[in-house]
């Protein structure tokens, strides 16, 4: 058994997760390396870098199907010519047949759907900017922190073990001789 790590998560080998005692398994998700602080950034960086694009696609195409879903809407709601004479009778007080009534409802109705939409698709294309600059924002430090992840760890950690490895071999190589 391994000792517990903090806020009661273990990883083995494979995602394995300590909840209240009780062990979930996740097979198939690799085990990521936190022996090296910076390989844990590096991959944190990666990982970053992968999910912030589809953060923002995932949004952008819902985005579009609901522009798609405006315009539509918006043409089909463009009454006829007739629509304003009928709803001015109406609002005056003068008699409209049950047809000519039923047209102003319909389109009064679709008016009001449409703008709705429309008010909805106003408020969805303020909050893209947020969202792609949070987008930018994620793969930029994605992309900082995979940087300064790798480049750290190949200085401070591999650079070393290499010289190591060429003094042990060097060492190994005068004593066969």
């Amino acid at each position: 058994r391994q000792p517990a790590a903090p806020f009661g998560l273990a990883v083995v080998g494979s995602l394995a997760l300590t909840l209240g005692g009780t062990n979930m398994n996740i097979p198939g998700f690799p085990s990521l390396p936190t022996d090296n602080l910076y390989k844990f950034m590096a991959l944190s960086g990666v990982v970053l870098l992968l999910v912030a694009p589809f953060f923002w696609a995932n949004f952008y195409i819902s985005h579009s199907e609901r522009t798609s879903k405006a315009i539509e809407s918006l043409g089909y709601s463009l009454p006829p010519p007739e629509y304003f004479f009928f709803r001015a009778n109406i609002m005056s007080g003068e008699p409209v047949t049950d047809e000519q009534r039923k047209l102003v409802e319909k389109f009064d109705s679709l008016r009001k759907e449409s703008s709705q939409i429309e008010r909805e698709y106003l408020l969805y294309d303020r909050f893209s900017y947020i969202v792609t600059g949070l987008a930018i924002i994620f793969g930029l430090l994605g992309l900082s922190l995979t940087c300064f992840g790798f480049s750290l760890w190949y200085l401070r950690v591999q650079k070393p073990l290499d010289q190591i490895l060429l003094k042990e071999v060097g060492e190994v190589d005068k004593k066969s001789s």
